[in-house]
């Protein structure tokens, strides 16, 4: 069977992405050619990728378009005033450094010319999402594939595209609620999303998406066969086996790990994660020490460029606080490590959108197959899990005080309360990698 994967963001970080190639390609008679954007051309994993795996990679366009300007212009893309602000965030120990191809609005003429222009494009000609991945389609179509497994609303276009040319069999993955997701849009990106998704969608043979809501909710939405729910859950085996360490990042930063309560979120660093109001929660109200043992807070996980030249606010409470510590992310192999010397991992995800209010982030499961109880957010989805498995408490993500109450409850409580084998077992049930991988099986098999 020929499979054509499409990704239109880097593989690095996606672990979905990942899994499915892995399990696709552990059965030999399957060829797999896989194609995905790289923001960065020097980027490659691929040590996870078997024989029967062909990979093609493209630099985004909008790096390209950037890069391309930056020949006439060396100088338009540079804001004295950011890089400074950067430069001061930069003798911080937290500090990410930051890419550099951002716009700034500058004085310089040609440059703000450049940019409106840009952006106009990019509603008028819908740069996203989709017209990127149109750089997959001529080897997509030499490759004339059976199967075409389309991630995220940014490569349906192409695979129905796909579809209709080779004859193939189309699959459309939603990594999340795509028509409302944690984005700024404009009202023309948002009219043309909903369009893009409610005329492609059609075509695709089954759909898989990452919860129930999400799943029940397009099917409303679409009047579709409701999709399949694909879970986003780690290698369960691989997490209870991993050894406790106790070199790991931590130790850089703590004398004794066992005579502290470190507090841990980790993931992406941006807008809408409930990240200022955790640090301001625990600044306000968690200095003092729970069960003899003094309090640190870990943020840890890439950085948007965003957040890091804007929310300086954070950066100040972070720095004044020598008991908060950001940190860049940890290599995925590292993960079980970080959480398994952890004592609560903390979710604090705001409901800015319904992609956030119908979520099951990934790090909720790391989190609980490391046996670490967590504090999340009430919103919808995460709510009837924390309330079916009780396997940690929900907090109110803009009420300070009751984010604190709520990490103090369970650093006071016996872990074992929230999370233990019989727990772990019975969440196991539904939501095991190998449940997870079984339903990929059974999906190919049957379309």
């Amino acid at each position: 069977m020929k499979i054509l994967v499409l990704l239109g963001s880097p593989i690095d970080n996606d672990s979905r992405v990942k899994n499915l190639i892995i399990t696709l390609s552990n059965d030999k008679s399957n060829l797999i050619f896989l194609q995905y954007l790289k923001n960065d051309p020097k980027q490659s994993d691929y040590n996870f990728m078997k024989s029967n795996v062909t990979v093609k990679s493209y630099t985004s366009s909008k790096n390209l378009i950037y890069s391309f300007f930056l020949l006439f212009f060396p100088n338009s893309f540079k804001s004295k005033k950011i890089i400074k602000k950067n430069k001061a965030i930069n003798t911080n120990p937290f500090y990410i450094k930051y890419r550099l191809f951002i716009y700034v609005p500058t004085r310089n003429l040609f440059a703000n010319i450049y940019s409106n222009i840009y952006l106009l494009l990019k509603n008028l000609l819908l740069l996203d999402p989709g017209i990127q991945t149109w750089f997959f389609k001529n080897d997509a179509l030499k490759f004339n594939p059976d199967i075409v497994h389309a991630n995220d609303l940014s490569t349906l276009g192409l695979g129905v595209k796909i579809k209709k040319k080779c004859r193939s069999k189309l699959i459309y993955d939603s990594h999340e609620l795509e028509t409302d997701r944690n984005l700024k849009l404009s009202f023309v990106q948002k009219l043309t999303r909903n369009y893009i998704e409610k005329k492609c969608i059609k075509y695709a043979d089954r759909v898989i998406t990452v919860s129930e809501s999400i799943a029940n909710h397009l099917s409303k939405l679409y009047s579709i066969k409701k999709p399949i729910v694909i879970y986003n859950t780690p290698n369960f085996k691989r997490l209870k086996k991993n050894p406790l360490i106790k070199e790991c990042i931590f130790n850089k930063y703590l004398k004794d790990i066992s005579n502290v309560n470190i507090i841990l979120y980790i993931g992406l660093i941006t807008f809408n994660r409930g990240l200022e109001n955790l640090v301001s929660s625990f600044d306000k109200f968690l200095q003092e020490p729970i069960n003899n043992k003094t309090n640190h807070l870990f943020i840890i996980g890439p950085m948007s460029e965003a957040f890091r030249s804007s929310n300086l606010d954070f950066f100040d409470l972070c720095r004044n606080n020598n008991n908060i510590h950001v940190l860049p992310p940890v290599p995925q192999i590292d993960i079980p490590i970080v959480l398994k010397n952890a004592n609560i991992s903390v979710i604090p995800i705001q409901n800015c959108c319904k992609s956030y209010d119908f979520c099951l982030p990934n790090k909720l499961f790391e989190s609980l197959f490391s046996y670490l109880p967590v504090a999340t957010s009430n919103l919808f989805e995460l709510s009837m899990f924390i309330k079916k498995y009780k396997c940690g408490e929900l907090f109110n993500p803009t009420d300070l005080e009751d984010i604190a109450k709520k990490i103090t409850k369970i650093l006071l409580s016996d872990k074992k309360i929230y999370i233990n084998d019989r727990k772990i077992e019975e969440i196991n049930k539904i939501y095991s990698s190998d449940v997870q991988n079984q339903n990929i099986i059974n999906l190919y098999s049957k379309i």
